[in-house]
C-alpha cells in the first residue's frame, strides 16, 4: 500500500491514468448528476485487490476505489 501525502484535487480519468493496474481508493470532492464520482484526492494505491478492500473497509473516509485499467472481460472470474 503506498498513501499519498499531500495529494491534490484532480479529475479521477486523469488519476487513473496515472497508474498501470493498481487498485486505487480516492476521496470523492465533486461528483456528476448521476452521482459518478468525478474529481477527487487520491489517498491509496496499490497493486493489491485485497489490500485495496481491506484499507477501503478500515478507512473512517468517504472513498472511491477503481482499478487504474479497463478491467478485462474474464477478470470477473478470477474473484
Amino acid at each position: 500500500m503506498r498513501r499519498v501525502i499531500n495529494a491534490t484535487i484532480e479529475n479521477i480519468e486523469a488519476i487513473r491514468r496515472k497508474f498501470t493496474r493498481e487498485w486505487l481508493l480516492i476521496e470523492v470532492v465533486e461528483q456528476d448528476d448521476t452521482t459518478i464520482p468525478t474529481m477527487g484526492r487520491l489517498m491509496y494505491h496499490t497493486p493489491s485487490k485485497s489490500e485495496a478492500y481491506h484499507l477501503l473497509l478500515s478507512s473512517k473516509q468517504h472513498l472511491y476505489i477503481i482499478y487504474s485499467d479497463d478491467i478485462p472481460a474474464n477478470f470477473e472470474d478470477m474473484f
